[in-house]
């Protein structure tokens, strides 16, 4: 057997047995290419969890990945775009991750466009507290960027305790994690701490304490934080500090951007689409492509609910008939019909499918 990376392992992991798929709408999601287009192929390959996971993957470096997945068999085309993973391939997979990690837990659609400040705040603001509670004033801190600095002063000064009681009580809730997360995310997670004489580890340092690549931890870390956002969402009360940093995350950054949740707003407001638009100096396509967006991150908005004006039922009944019909084909008996209402029919329709 070949020896290959982590990083091609993974991104062969992506492809199945049973449904082709197109290799660059895999990189595409992998790499957070944001149009309503791919979040839609994310959600039918059934990748959203890895949306943007890889998002500093050269578009080169992937097609030569799938070159050496077809060279080796791994991988075979069913059509000129549409690859299949093979039996050999399964066998490959099958091997290589009972010894290594395969993140299953991944919930980058809905993290992706915050968890990494969450992570930078929280090493921080874990190294502040460590030195605060052994009254430590001469560290270098670990964060040089000024605007997190900052955030951290403003985040203490909220705090109604003590400092020394805020840093005690900061701890307990690391210790809490403990307990929830498997052990090596644990010691992944804690590896990257800074503190009172201790230093954290670069991720090249960790992959080597733990006999992996460096790919590997870092999966493993997004993975672990994940794991650590539903588990503080699940128990405010045990998390109380932690939440209030992941809280004001997802309301300032969110799933989706705050134009995207300004026409959320104004779609249950009663605007119609050509109010928002002109208000907004919006394009009509731009403000569609905001619904579908939503639709797909938020399956409790009903687009229905807010455009009652639209033809939803006869599409949907076109696509009961013909489920392969194109959007091509249905503007031809309804002309009117715009592409999200095509597309998110097309949605519920394989949401109710593989429910």
């Amino acid at each position: 057997m070949e020896q290959l990376s982590y990083l091609e392992y993974l991104l062969f992991s992506l492809f199945s047995t049973k449904k082709s798929r197109k290799a660059m709408t895999v990189y595409h999601i992998v790499s957070g290419k944001r149009t309503a287009s791919i979040l839609y192929q994310a959600e039918i390959y059934q990748l959203s969890a890895y949306f943007s996971l890889f998002s500093k993957l050269k578009k080169e470096q992937y097609q030569k990945i799938i070159e050496k997945g077809i060279t080796l068999k791994l991988l075979i085309y069913e059509n000129e775009e549409q690859l299949l993973l093979t039996e050999k391939g399964v066998q490959w997979l099958e091997t290589y991750f009972s010894s290594h990690h395969l993140p299953v837990n991944l919930n980058l659609l809905h993290y992706g466009r915050w968890v990494n400040e969450f992570w930078r705040r929280v090493l921080f603001l874990s190294q502040v507290l460590s030195e605060i509670r052994y009254e430590n004033k001469g560290y270098l801190p670990i964060e040089k960027e000024w605007r997190i600095q900052i955030w951290v002063k403003s985040w203490l000064q909220k705090q109604k305790l003590e400092r020394s009681l805020v840093a005690k009580d900061f701890g307990a809730e690391w210790l809490n994690l403990g307990s929830t997360l498997s052990e090596q995310k644990m010691t992944i997670l804690v590896g990257y701490l800074s503190g009172y004489n201790t230093i954290g580890q670069t991720t090249q340092q960790l992959a080597t304490s733990l006999a992996t690549e460096p790919s590997e931890i870092s999966v493993s870390l997004v993975e672990a934080l994940c794991e650590m956002i539903v588990e503080i969402q699940q128990n405010k009360v045990v998390y109380p500090l932690l939440y209030q940093i992941q809280a004001e995350l997802e309301q300032s950054i969110g799933a989706v951007s705050q134009s995207i949740r300004k026409t959320e707003e104004e779609l249950k407001n009663g605007l119609s689409l050509e109010d928002i638009t002109q208000m907004r100096q919006l394009k009509l396509s731009t403000v569609s492509e905001h619904m579908i967006e939503l639709a797909i991150i938020d399956p409790k908005f009903s687009v229905r609910a807010v455009i009652k004006n639209q033809p939803f039922v006869e599409v949907s009944q076109l696509l009961q008939v013909n489920p392969s019909c194109t959007y091509t084909e249905i503007k031809e008996q309804f002309p009117e019909v715009p592409f999200y209402v095509y597309r998110i029919v097309q949605l519920e329709r394989w949401r109710a499918d593989n429910e």
